[in-house]
């Protein structure tokens, strides 16, 4: 299957009956997109039902999303028990096309109001099916949040905003936690639109989730997490940029930059003066004493280093 980019993606939100093959009656909540791993998505409704738009935007999301989604249909559990996805075509430019995908939002209670109509036995119950299902097929939702499980009628459980993958299910195991003793202590309705993990967190955090990674803090360094509140990138930064598609723009004390990604890999070493991270491209302009040379998304260097007077390029201050 082929791959949209973030910028198709968000074109097709922006003007449908452009960019859409079908389902041209969408009409998006907003055009912000959120970011996981491997897919980017916008809340829309269509022809008057809430949905959930979104598209793999790596080689591997499709395959990991078709792997998964057959294991959570078959589980014992009854959560995520009426999965559904709609495929669709988002045209390019060149005329070829890529598949997005569609889920409709279910209808129900959200679980911090539904714990009022459903006894606490009833609720932790379903919540051990589910991390039994999570360890046994060894897959992670990966975003579990309480405002992301609604609660029908039936009393089956569903998730508004899934995000698949087929890696260890112990990132959702703080989130996992956390639930339950919110569950016990009968507080869900307290709780805000931050991942359930955190509340396990032992950093600082300095600003909201991007990309599945928010920034922290340790000893005047920054460093970033994930959703859980597990360190991913050790806090050795003077500072850092937000993750944008997977790439942050770090600064070591030495005040060396580099670009990283989600990880923590280098992809730009931590040995220039500045760097100038293009979003739309995914390519940098990278500035080393009075030269300057620019490198692609994986770092590899695209043109020889030539004088930055001879350059239209401005050196970020």
């Amino acid at each position: 299957m082929d791959i949209c980019s973030i910028v198709e993606f968000r074109n097709a939100l922006c003007e449908p009956d452009v960019h859409l093959c079908t389902l041209r009656n969408i009409e998006a909540d907003t055009v912000t997109i959120c970011r996981s791993r491997h897919f980017a998505e916008c809340r829309a409704t269509i022809d008057g039902r809430n949905a959930i738009i979104y598209a793999p935007i790596s080689p591997e999301a499709t395959t990991l999303m078709h792997s998964a989604i057959p294991l959570l249909r078959n589980t014992a559990s009854r959560l995520c028990s009426e999965l559904t996805l709609h495929a669709s075509e988002l045209r390019r430019a060149g005329g070829t096309t890529c598949s997005v995908f569609v889920e409709w939002v279910a209808w129900g209670q959200p679980l911090s109001e539904a714990i009022y109509t459903w006894s606490q036995s009833t609720l932790l119950a379903e919540l051990e099916a589910l991390s039994e299902m999570l360890n046994k097929n060894n897959i992670s939702l990966n975003n579990l949040k309480a405002e992301n499980i609604i609660v029908d009628n039936l009393g089956r459980w569903h998730l508004t905003h899934q995000y698949y993958t087929t890696s260890s299910p112990s990132h959702d195991a703080n989130a996992i936690e956390s639930l339950r003793q919110l569950i016990e202590r009968n507080a869900l309705s307290n709780i805000n639109s931050q991942c359930l993990g955190e509340a396990l967190s032992e950093y600082t955090t300095t600003e909201p989730m991007h990309e599945h990674r928010r920034k922290i803090e340790e000893n005047g360094l920054v460093g970033f997490a994930d959703e859980s509140g597990n360190k991913v990138i050790e806090c050795k930064y003077l500072s850092a940029t937000r993750f944008v598609e997977h790439r942050s723009v770090v600064t070591l004390p030495n005040h060396r930059m580099g670009v990283v990604d989600i990880d923590g890999n280098e992809i730009i070493a931590t040995e220039y003066d500045t760097i100038k991270y293009d979003v739309e491209s995914g390519e940098s302009w990278v500035f080393l004493g009075d030269k300057a040379a620019r490198f692609d998304y994986l770092g590899k260097q695209l043109t020889e280093w030539e004088a930055i007077d001879e350059l239209d390029v401005e050196v970020l201050a």
